[in-house]
């Protein structure tokens, strides 16, 4: 199972993150909340931390002014 390797949700350069098996994940956050996300299970992204795993999620590789990211799309913290 996935592990998250970061105290929850972050922000870097004025972004959303979370990170996921050592990878950057981008989290859509517009208007003050999360946007775009399909959430299942108990813990809400606010509340994951460091150590606590994740049963499946899903993300979409984005290209943004030559750099690489991928967005979360789907979270199952079952």
């Amino acid at each position: 199972m996935p592990v998250v390797k970061s105290d929850g949700m972050y922000e870097f350069e004025g972004r959303k993150y979370i990170d996921i098996d050592d990878t950057r994940i981008k989290i859509p956050f517009r208007y003050n909340k999360i946007v775009g996300v399909e959430s299942k299970g108990i813990k809400t992204l606010y509340e994951l931390r460091r150590g606590d795993t994740v049963s499946a999620f899903t993300c979409n590789k984005k290209i943004w002014n030559g750099s690489v990211y991928y967005v979360l799309k789907y979270i199952d913290t079952d």
